[in-house]
């Protein structure tokens, strides 16, 4: 374990990369709706300098929600998660190894228009 202690300098470097993603939403009767979507992003630091202060991976991102559009009243309900693995060699600062990423998300979101 490494630990970090006055001014150490430290790079970013960062390289390009893509992010793909699509979703889509089907409307039901009297206002109801149901989406869902997926995003693939991948790693944009080089395993040189990747460091806990900037981690990163290539992501796999989904979500499916529900909910209604009402006239005064809309409401939505999102499950959304994230998963990533990345396993780092040659890393300068010495941070080497096999990192996961899985984390889960719901949003409930409601709204009153007047």
């Amino acid at each position: 374990m490494g630990t970090f202690a006055g001014n150490v300098p430290f790079a970013f470097n960062y390289e390009s990369g893509f992010i793909y993603e699509f979703g889509v939403t089907r409307y039901l009767a009297d206002g109801y709706f149901v989406s869902a979507g997926y995003m693939f992003s991948e790693n944009s630091v080089p395993d040189a300098t990747l460091s806990p202060l900037n981690p990163d991976s290539d992501l796999h991102l989904g979500n499916i929600g529900f909910g209604k559009h009402g006239e005064n009243w809309s409401w939505a309900v999102g499950y959304h998660f994230a998963a990533g693995e990345r396993d780092v060699r040659g890393n300068l600062a010495g941070v080497n190894g096999k990192f996961e990423t899985f984390n889960h998300g719901l949003n409930v979101v409601v709204r009153r228009s007047f």
